[in-house]
């Protein structure tokens, strides 16, 4: 299956979507489990963070473009979620200084 480069364009943002919707998700179980101090609270967010995390991705790669794996939509996966990383680092850094 041959892709253009426009329908490939949208394959890598909408990863790239998925990655932040997926860290954004992190930080809010992350910001649970700092609440919340109990071992099993911390591996039923890990067990749910997983879950999700794969639910979202193998729907995502489903919809765009038929399940089919490329390396680009992993790095735009990754990307994503590291976009949101940095960007809730930065705010937690402001907020200590």
């Amino acid at each position: 299956m041959t892709h253009s480069i426009i329908s490939e364009s949208f394959i890598f943002l909408s990863m790239i979507l998925c990655g932040m919707t997926s860290g954004v998700l992190y930080a809010f179980l992350y910001g649970l489990r700092r609440v919340v101090k109990k071992k099993f609270f911390a591996l039923l967010s890990d067990v749910i963070f997983a879950a999700a995390t794969l639910a979202m991705l193998f729907f995502t790669l489903e919809k765009t473009c038929g399940g089919n794996i490329r390396f680009y939509q992993i790095a735009g996966f990754i990307a994503g979620f590291c976009i949101v990383e940095l960007f809730f680092t930065l705010i937690t850094q402001r907020r200590r200084s």
